[in-house]
């Protein structure tokens, strides 16, 4: 369903916006569930949820579950490279929140891997460019967002 409604946003004409498309991965699930358990798992990732609705409603876009640990953001209804930017810097932060468990506050943050979409790759290819930006990302520290744009990646 995902796939359908990602290839439905890209048929857009409007050429005037960026679209991107942001991996969204929870850092850390394994060790948050063997440390606290599933249900303390569950709402880190439901909280991840809330916020990326959020986010598909404000920009125009689409989210949904990749896999696992990983969530897929649609952006579209945005103006240029610098709004771009000041919306993942936003969402990192929105992603570095708490959950609390037996009176005990739990760290929870995300990484962000996005790519805008040039008008001419297919959705195959910019899964790909965001999965290659989120790497990057894992390989560089957690919590914080790659791009990939025009081939390069640029790091906040």
């Amino acid at each position: 369903m995902f796939l359908n409604q990602a290839n439905k946003l890209l048929s857009s004409d409007d050429e005037d916006t960026l679209i991107t498309l942001c991996f969204v991965d929870l850092d850390d699930l394994k060790i948050l569930n063997d440390t606290y358990g599933h249900s303390v798992g569950d709402i880190a990732l439901k909280q991840v949820g809330i916020i990326l609705r959020e986010y598909e409603k404000r920009y125009d876009g689409f989210s949904g579950r990749y896999g696992g640990d990983e969530f897929i953001l649609i952006l579209r209804d945005i103006d240029d490279l610098a709004e771009l930017h000041s919306i993942l810097q936003e969402l990192v932060q929105r992603f570095h929140f708490s959950v609390t468990w037996k009176d005990q506050d739990i760290s929870i943050h995300c990484s962000i891997g996005a790519c805008s979409w040039d008008r001419k790759a297919s959705l195959d290819t910019l899964i790909a460019n965001a999965d290659k930006a989120l790497y990057d990302v894992k390989r560089h520290g957690k919590g914080c967002y790659s791009l990939y744009l025009n081939g390069e990646q640029e790091y906040e």
